[in-house]
């Protein structure tokens, strides 16, 4: 079973966390640890990082061959969420994962995983959810 994990640490000003947790409700989960992408991967963990533009941080990347799981860092801009609606910080969000999760992808050589299915299945959920247009 593939597992999918998006969390966050960010400060609450940001309006990450509600956002997060509206993308993420248990029907999302179902739906992408049902599936099988394929051996090389069992899952990913992504956290969105967000907090105020004077603190600098790395961003993470790392997959454990033991466990085959891609950990990865999303950084957001805190000036920018923090004046948005929550459906806009909803949309941006997703968008993000969309754009940013690919480039991630290429960056492995995985033989026997199925990226592109997990992207469209990810983006049909936000699609189907209103989460974008």
């Amino acid at each position: 079973m593939f597992k999918f994990h998006l969390i966050s640490d960010t400060f609450f000003s940001s309006g990450i966390l509600e956002a997060k947790q509206r993308i993420t409700n248990n029907q999302l989960h179902k739906i992408i640890e049902s599936e099988n992408y394929g051996d090389d991967l069992n899952g990913i963990v992504i956290c969105l990082m967000c907090c105020d533009s004077d603190i600098i941080f790395k961003r993470r990347l790392r997959f454990s061959k033991k466990e085959k799981v891609l950990y990865m860092d999303i950084i957001l801009n805190h000036d920018q969420f923090s004046v948005m609606s929550h459906e806009q910080r909803i949309s941006e969000i997703c968008k993000i994962l969309l754009e940013k999760i690919p480039l991630i992808f290429k960056k492995y050589k995985f033989n026997n995983f199925n990226s592109s299915k997990l992207m469209k299945n990810l983006e049909d959920w936000f699609l189907n959810n209103n989460f974008i247009k």
